[in-house]
């Protein structure tokens, strides 16, 4: 009987060094695999950032470039040969400039000197406006770019 025991517990013995050594090398396994998800994450998340940094590059490239299409814009107007079509509110009239002079869009007659002068200043308060936002757009993209250093 005590034979018998014995080999039992050596049995029991054997098995557990056994379910030790295949749980010891399924851990070391786990660790492994671990290992490369966090190799795996870090290459995503690099490559996420380079592509943020190369599209946000190009957008501050694109404003720049309207920037540039703005201040010449308003350096028409100063010049008094801006161009192009416009809608505008002077003291509450419908205006439209047709690329030559600005017309009342109700009975369609050329606005007078001071109304055109108005005219010619909303215009270019307008455009103004606008190219301050893109400043303040690229300022903000340029300091969205530090989060990547």
């Amino acid at each position: 009987m005590l034979r018998k025991t014995l080999i039992v517990a050596g049995i029991i013995a054997l098995a557990s060094a056994a379910s030790l050594s295949i749980i010891d090398e399924i851990e070391e396994q786990m660790r492994e695999m671990e290992s490369k998800l966090n190799e795996h994450i870090q290459l995503q998340i690099k490559a996420s950032n380079l592509m943020s940094q190369k599209m946000i590059n190009e957008s501050i490239a694109d404003i720049q470039h309207n920037m540039q299409k703005m201040n010449e814009t308003i350096l028409s107007i100063d010049q008094r040969t801006y161009n192009d079509t416009a809608f505008l509110t002077v003291n509450g009239l419908p205006v439209f400039y047709n690329g030559e002079k600005f017309i009342d869009s109700i009975f369609l007659k050329k606005l007078d000197q001071n109304t055109t002068e108005t005219a010619w200043s909303i215009l270019k308060n307008s455009f103004e406006t606008s190219l301050l936002n893109l400043k303040i757009t690229e300022k903000n993209l340029k300091n969205s770019l530090l989060n990547f250093l």
